[in-house]
């Protein structure tokens, strides 16, 4: 190797070296408390389960209020808080719209914008929201469900069993199997559904909603 090419090599190793430590600087590893904290607000999350997981992000910005992820999950969550309160409002949807353009590629701002759609009746929306995130995040079985519920408002009763099936694939909640039970009931597959709302029941003995339809099955 000539004296060139190997001053080149090392202007090369040099700049991967800087870049490297800047890139370190820039992005500080988490601390084990942050790390754990951020990993339930996002399990928390993927069930559907978002004040139990707004809760867990605001514990992350208390141990490193720079950390970019807990912002941006705490950002779609508020728009999740306002949904709660009421029905979604002009102001509801603007605040949406500008988290949206903030974090266009955010699979959680898209699943949390999906419900906001289909709680003003917008179900085509809901639906392309859903199914955006559903392909960024496919393991996220909230997303599933809310898919399935969207595909139910606009009478796509197939494509609504299939996503609702998906939502109990993952880590469940009584509200997926409840409502897969309804739409297995509504396909007239009426052992399944008795299943469904079975699984519904042992989630949480106190939903009478799912020891009724199991019985109807």
């Amino acid at each position: 190797m000539g004296i060139v090419q190997r001053r080149v090599v090392i202007a090369a190793l040099l700049f991967a070296m800087s870049a490297t430590a800047a890139w370190r600087l820039a992005h500080p590893p988490l601390s084990p408390r942050e790390e754990s904290w951020l990993a339930s607000g996002y399990r928390q999350v993927n069930i559907g389960r978002y004040g139990y997981a707004y809760a867990r992000f605001r514990k992350v910005l208390s141990i490193n209020a720079s950390n970019d992820e807990a912002r941006q999950m705490l950002d779609a969550l508020k728009i999740y808080g306002y949904l709660l309160r009421k029905k979604p409002s002009p102001g509801t949807l603007a605040r949406y719209e500008e988290t949206r353009k903030r974090y266009p590629d955010s699979p959680y701002v898209a699943m949390i914008g999906g419900e906001l759609k289909l709680a003003v009746g917008d179900a085509d929306s809901a639906i392309r929201l859903h199914r955006e995130a559903a392909e960024a995040k496919p393991d996220i079985s909230h997303n599933w469900y809310g898919l399935g519920m969207a595909y139910r408002a606009a009478g796509q009763h197939e494509a609504a069993l299939e996503a609702l099936k998906r939502a109990t694939s993952g880590e469940a909640t009584v509200w997926h199997y409840l409502e897969l039970g309804h739409q297995l009931f509504h396909a007239r597959d009426f052992d399944a559904a008795s299943r469904a709302f079975r699984q519904a029941y042992e989630k949480s003995p106190r939903f009478v909603d799912a020891r009724i339809g199991e019985l109807r099955s």
